[in-house]
C-alpha cells in the first residue's frame, strides 16, 4: 500500500468515528489530566451539533456528568445522568439505566440530597438485581452504605 492510499483508507476509518463518539473517548484523558473544563465544553458543543444514535448520546452526557462532578458542578451533574438515563430507557437499555441510575445516587450524595440519594440508590440496587448485575449491585449498596453512613 503506498502513502496516499494508507492516508485514504485511515480517512475513511477516521470519518466512520464521530466527534461525539471520540470526545467521549477522551474523557478519561481529561480527568487524568484535570482538564474538566476543556473536556466539558468540547462534548458540550459535539452533543449539541449531535445526530449521533441515541446510545453514543448517552455516554456523552454520562462524560460530562462525570467532569461535572470532579468540577463539583452537582447541578450538571445531576441533569446530564437525568438526561442518559432517560435516553437508556427510551431505547429498552436496561443495564446501562440501572447503572446511570447508581451513579445519580452518588451525585445526589455528594449534593446532600440523602434522602433522594437513598431513594434513587434503591432503584438503583433494584434495576441490578433484577439484571442479575452483580457489578451494579455493589455499586448501588455502597452508594447505599455512604448514605447510612452519612445520616
Amino acid at each position: 500500500m503506498t502513502d496516499p492510499q494508507r492516508r485514504d483508507s485511515m480517512s475513511t476509518r477516521m470519518q466512520a468515528i464521530s466527534t461525539l463518539v471520540l470526545a467521549t473517548r477522551l474523557t478519561p484523558h481529561w480527568e487524568a489530566h484535570g482538564q474538566f473544563l476543556s473536556g466539558r465544553e468540547t462534548l458540550e458543543s459535539a452533543l449539541a451539533e449531535s445526530d449521533d444514535p441515541a446510545p453514543d448520546q448517552a455516554a456523552a452526557h454520562r462524560a460530562i456528568a462525570t467532569l461535572a462532578m470532579a468540577q463539583g458542578d452537582l447541578s450538571a451533574a445531576r441533569g446530564h445522568l437525568e438526561a442518559a438515563i432517560a435516553i437508556h430507557e427510551a431505547i429498552g437499555d436496561e443495564r446501562s439505566a440501572a447503572s446511570a441510575t447508581g451513579a445519580l445516587a452518588m451525585a445526589l450524595l455528594h449534593a446532600g440530597d440523602l434522602g433522594a440519594a437513598e431513594r434513587v440508590g434503591r432503584s438503583a440496587l433494584e434495576g441490578a438485581g433484577k439484571l442479575g448485575d452483580n457489578r451494579g449491585r455493589g455499586f448501588a449498596l455502597t452508594a447505599l452504605g455512604l448514605v447510612a453512613a452519612a445520616d
